[in-house]
């Protein structure tokens, strides 16, 4: 069963530093990652096959002008937003949150139609789920994360980053992560409210905010194995 999903508008505004509008050539395939947001300069071709049905489109675009959307249509508009926070409980609160284990397998990015924004749906295939209380994630499915910004390549051949500054921290395609998750119902989806890195088996840090708790030597999660993690929230959460 493939599900939807991404990372919660209201961080939109905490995680970002500096957004703008970024015109240029196309780039090769083998384009060197410099940051860990890099692979969001790789364009989706706008004329690709929209598998999301049109009514969850619509939501979706309508979800993001309002949050991240530019003025006047795209591109040719700088936006700025607030840093990201520093303090805060380590599995943050959401109404509707969700935690889960999953693997970044897939993503493209959407230019919305009134062409103010772009956001970039990234797919993770769930293998472990310890809490969804609106009850949508299912462990072996597929989940749908939006986040702000991304590249996309136009029917006549420009292409522009919308957001993508450089960032320290992101999760990257094929990684495994430890998320925490809100559900959006208009649009069915999850934004991001906190993720932590286990590609290598090991919980580490993927934010400015955890690597200051790992400093502090407050973090409960930071350096435990997958399975002493997996232990822990089953314990904590009732599966």
């Amino acid at each position: 069963m493939r599900r939807f999903a991404i990372f919660p508008i209201a961080l939109v505004l905490a995680v970002l530093g500096s957004g703008q509008v970024e015109q240029r050539t196309p780039q090769p395939k083998s384009h060197p990652i410099a940051d860990a947001n890099d692979w969001m300069r790789v364009p989706t071709r706008v004329s690709s096959p929209d598998p999301v049905p049109p009514d969850i489109r619509s939501q979706r675009d309508l979800c993001f002008d309002s949050a991240i959307g530019a003025p006047r249509p795209l591109p040719g508009t700088d936006t700025a937003f607030g840093g990201e926070t520093l303090e805060g409980v380590e599995i943050p609160d959401h109404p509707r949150r969700a935690i889960v284990i999953a693997t970044f397998t897939n993503y493209r990015s959407v230019w919305s139609a009134s062409r103010r924004s772009v956001y970039t749906e990234l797919t993770f295939h769930t293998s472990h789920v310890f809490q969804d209380i609106e009850r949508h994630a299912v462990a072996d499915t597929d989940i749908t994360v939006i986040v702000p910004g991304g590249t996309v390549e136009t029917a006549s051949g420009q292409v522009f980053s919308y957001m993508v500054q450089p960032r320290r921290y992101s999760v990257k395609p094929k990684g495994t992560y430890l998320l925490v998750v809100g559900y959006t119902a208009d649009g069915d989806f999850y934004t991001e409210v906190a993720s932590w890195d286990l590609s290598d088996g090991i919980v580490r840090g993927n934010s400015a905010k955890e690597a200051a708790r790992q400093a502090r030597g407050e973090s409960t999660l930071i350096g435990l194995s997958k399975d002493q993690v997996v232990r822990l929230l089953e314990e904590r959460f009732g599966r």
